[in-house]
This record gives C-alpha cells, sequence and structure tokens, in this order.
C-alpha cells in the first residue's frame, strides 16, 4: 500500500466517524501501522462493532443486580449541573444546561438520567438521538432528547467495500419497535461509554452486567434454592419402602404408591396452602441425598454476593450489605457521591458539550445535597478551630507543630 492510498483511507476513515469514541481512533492509527492492509485487515476490526442486542437476558428479575443499577442510577439522579464560560464566571441561563434539566416532554430529568444510566450498566455504552424541530439547526434549544433501547437497534454492515469504498452515503441506524422501523443517521446520535470499550470499537461498550454475568446467574440459583429448601422441609432426598416389623423385608413402591406420593410431596410445604405432613398407609425411609440447610450458608454467601458486586459497580458495600453502622453508611455515601456517580455524570456532560460543540464548560456537582454540604461545613468549622491551634503553638515556639497541624488542613485530615 502506497503512503498517498494509505493517507486516503484514514481520511475516509476519520470522516466517517468523526462522531464517535476517541478509542476508535488509537485502533485506526494501530491499524495502519504496519506496511501492508488488507481488505480482510479491516473487515475483521470493523466486525467487532456490533453490539449484542441483548446481552443479559431480564436483568429486571434478577435481584443482585437491579439492587446495584438501582443504586447507582438513584444517586446519579441527585446530580446538578452548572455552566461557566471561558473566563470561569457562572452562566445562570445555558441553554445546554436548561436541555439536560428538561431533556423532552416525555421525561423529567430524574427519569431520563435514571434511564440513561440504567442502560450504561447494561449495555456498557448509551445512545442518545438528538430529535429537531422541523429541521431547524442544531440548537439546545432546538432539540429534544430520546434515550434509545439498544435493545430495538439493529446497526448497518460494516464490511470494506460500504465503509471504505464506497464511503458515502452514510448508512442509517435502524430503530425497530412494534412492527415498525425508523431510520437514525450516526450524526444524530450522542455516543457515551460507561467504561473505556476494551476493543475501541465504535458502537460496543464494556458492560458491567455482562461482566457479572455468572455472579449474577449464580446468585439467582441461590436464592432459588434457598427458596425450595426453605419451602420443602427436609430437601433434596430419596424416598423408599421402609421394612416390614413383622417379616423384616422390605417390599418395592408400587406404581400408584409411587404416583401418590408424588402427588402429596407437590402439595407439601411450609406455606398456609401446603400440606404439612405426608400420609402413608405403610413405613417409608427417607435418605437425605443434600446437606442441612444450615450447612448451606445461604446469608453468609449472599452478603459475599453483594459485596462481589459492589466492587464491579464501585459502590461502597456498606451502602448494600445490612450489618454497617450507620456512621460508616454515612461515610460511604459521602464518598460515593465523589466516585462514580460524579465521574458518570461528569462524563454525560462532557458527551453533550462535545456533540454541540458548545463553548461553556458544564460541570456536575453533587455539592448541593444536604449530606454534602453537612460534610463541607465541619470540613471549614474543622479546619478553623486547626488553624486557630497552629497560630496558639506558633505564638508558644512550636513552629513544627505548628506546621504539622496545618498540613493536616491541606491533606484534609
Amino acid at each position: 500500500m502506497t503512503p498517498r492510498t494509505r493517507g486516503t483511507y484514514i481520511l475516509r476513515f476519520l470522516h466517517i466517524f468523526a462522531h464517535s469514541h476517541m478509542g476508535f481512533f488509537s485502533n485506526i492509527r494501530r491499524l495502519f501501522q504496519d506496511e501492508v492492509v488488507t481488505k480482510d485487515d479491516i473487515n475483521e476490526y470493523l466486525s467487532s462493532m456490533y453490539l449484542d442486542s441483548r446481552p443479559i437476558d431480564n436483568p429486571e428479575k434478577i435481584l443482585l443486580l437491579y439492587t446495584c443499577i438501582g443504586k447507582r442510577a438513584e444517586a446519579c439522579t441527585q446530580v446538578a449541573f452548572e455552566s461557566h464560560n471561558a473566563e470561569g464566571d457562572l452562566v445562570e441561563d445555558d441553554a445546554l444546561v436548561n436541555l439536560m434539566r428538561k431533556p423532552s416532554n416525555l421525561q423529567t430529568k430524574k427519569e431520563f438520567i435514571y434511564q440513561i444510566v440504567t442502560d450504561l450498566s447494561i449495555f456498557g455504552s448509551l445512545k442518545i438521538q438528538v430529535v429537531r424541530h422541523r429541521r431547524t439547526v442544531l440548537a439546545p434549544e432546538k432539540v429534544h432528547l430520546i434515550a434509545l433501547d439498544q435493545s430495538k437497534l439493529t446497526y448497518p454492515d460494516f464490511t470494506y467495500k460500504n465503509w471504505v469504498l464506497d464511503a458515502l452515503p452514510i448508512k442509517p441506524v435502524v430503530y425497530q419497535e412494534a412492527g415498525q422501523s425508523v431510520n437514525i443517521l450516526p450524526e444524530a446520535i450522542i455516543l457515551m461509554y460507561d467504561d473505556a470499550p476494551l476493543k475501541g470499537t465504535a458502537y460496543k461498550g464494556s458492560s458491567k452486567a455482562v461482566a457479572g454475568k455468572q455472579l449474577f446467574s449464580t446468585s439467582e440459583l441461590r436464592r432459588e434454592a434457598d427458596n425450595v429448601l426453605t419451602g420443602k422441609p427436609g430437601g433434596m432426598g430419596i424416598l423408599s419402602q421402609g421394612a416390614s416389623k413383622d417379616m423384616g423385608i422390605t417390599v418395592p413402591l408400587l406404581d400408584d404408591e409411587k404416583k401418590d406420593l408424588q402427588k402429596q410431596f407437590r402439595r407439601y410445604g411450609v406455606s398456609k396452602s401446603k400440606f404439612h405432613a405426608i400420609l402413608s398407609p405403610t413405613p417409608k425411609l427417607w435418605q437425605p441425598i443434600a446437606q442441612p440447610l444450615k450447612e448451606w450458608a445461604f446469608p453468609e454467601m449472599n452478603e459475599w454476593d453483594y459485596i462481589m458486586a459492589a466492587n464491579l459497580f464501585k459502590i461502597p458495600k456498606e451502602l448494600l450489605i445490612k450489618d454497617a453502622t450507620y456512621e460508616n453508611k454515612q461515610q460511604a455515601l459521602l464518598d460515593y457521591y465523589s466516585g462514580d456517580p460524579l465521574s458518570t455524570m461528569q462524563s454525560y456532560a462532557d458527551a453533550m458539550v462535545r456533540y454541540f460543540e458548545w463553548p461553556n464548560k458544564i460541570t456536575a456537582s453533587f455539592s448541593h445535597l444536604p449530606i454534602m454540604q453537612a460534610a463541607e461545613k465541619k470540613r471549614v468549622e474543622t479546619a478553623i478551630l486547626k488553624t486557630t491551634l497552629a497560630q496558639s503553638l506558633k505564638d508558644l515556639g512550636h513552629s513544627e507543630m505548628a506546621d504539622n497541624v496545618l498540613n493536616s488542613i491541606a491533606d484534609g485530615i
């Protein structure tokens, strides 16, 4: 491949995917570092851009996953957005911030953010459609936002011919629902990732739900086992004919006896609608084939599942486990608002700024929350006390101790 041909291909790729994540361009550079780039090389790279329509089945029915996503999304909905101009001055009436506060007439800010955080957690990426009003200019005050259901999106066929040789026109993404389809051009989609894509692909992110799929599956199996073993005292076992007292021998169960016992077992359990005993006209032997219920250690294992899921979703474990003290939960909540929810919402704000090429800087913040304000008030009061103490120590000639106290203020100790 000649340098001129190589440069032509690069320019066409950049033109097509200018709206996508910067990780894509790093892959483009790696792709063309070799002296020879074949058609198969590019097809193999582009084929990795497909996104599974449903990374994990029925996430709303998986308690552990639902709990983690709900905790994360609820925290993110508490965010506030502020706008500052190039000089750093606060902009009171910013059109982009107004759009983020009211994305459309169909959803409030809280509902919209809850949805996009859920999508980020399940799919690893987010696609927001920017809908213009009557083909007006692209401006925040003249559009509304729709968080697309990614399970209903179909992406164009990424082939060497379509995307390199015949670069234009760009094929649309197809949204299908209720037997109808709508074509959406990539330029009308705001793309955001939860975490950096492991392969730097244009549409596919790294999904936390997929990463923890085995964890969530095991958790559900354990809950089902807990439910069955709790509802059926005795657990799993083998029921056979008991020995006769007179003859000392065991007689095999007749087919009718087996059917009758199986019917009784189906209605045997601990709830009010169940039989609490099984009646048999002859002696029966019960041989357990599973360990006793208490040895399954369901409570301990369930708590361990929540700790592992908390690590996966970057949620402090104190917010999910029951044994944490109130003080620990409060401190964990403070740390959490300064962690994943803040970075996630700032990434959302940055994606909006990039798409609209907005001149102002949009900042995500949780400082308005009562718990954050109380912590800030306490920090300021402590700093004032330490400053007074440091001055007193200095007046008494203990300059080194005074410096240590002042350093503790700077370090936030």
